[in-house]
């Protein structure tokens, strides 16, 4: 009778341990494929932007008025292509009105857009949790960045 009320206990203490570190997995894995959906939602918001800054018309402008207006078209699309994500993602990248958005376009039109998301310490996009062995979770880089880059 000892014997069998002594294996339920080790039972209930083996359960314990794997599901904590089922739990730990569980959590690493959602946590770190919503920054990566994040990373790839800005690289899309970027390549769509540089998309619709091809239609923008210039004729008729200087290459300083273009490249502002190529800007401000570029600007509108990343918010626009942002709109899924949650707020508070949304506005730290793009700033009150874009100017968060990184557009650099050289004399030949050939523009590099960056959406970023920085001080993933501060501000982290989840919560992280610390684990005995392995340590915070998810670990993640001071920055995230999302770049399309295209000649106009």
């Amino acid at each position: 009778m000892h014997e069998r009320r002594r294996m339920r206990g080790a039972v209930a203490i083996e359960f314990a341990l794997i599901f904590a570190v089922f739990v730990a997995l569980f959590y690493a894995v959602v946590s770190y494929g919503f920054v990566f959906a994040v990373v790839q939602g800005f690289t899309y918001a970027a390549e769509d932007s540089l998309r619709a800054a091809i239609a923008t018309d210039c004729t008729q402008l200087t290459t300083a008025e273009c490249k502002t207006r190529i800007t401000g078209v570029i600007r509108d699309q990343v918010a626009d292509s942002l709109g899924w994500m949650p707020e508070r993602i949304r506005e730290k990248a793009l700033g009150e009105s874009g100017e968060n958005v990184l557009v650099d376009c050289d004399t030949n039109y050939l523009c590099d857009v960056s959406i970023q998301y920085a001080n993933t310490a501060q501000d982290p996009l989840v919560p992280t949790i610390e684990l005995p062995v392995v340590g915070a979770v998810p670990k993640l880089p001071a920055l995230l960045v999302g770049r399309a880059r295209l000649r106009i």
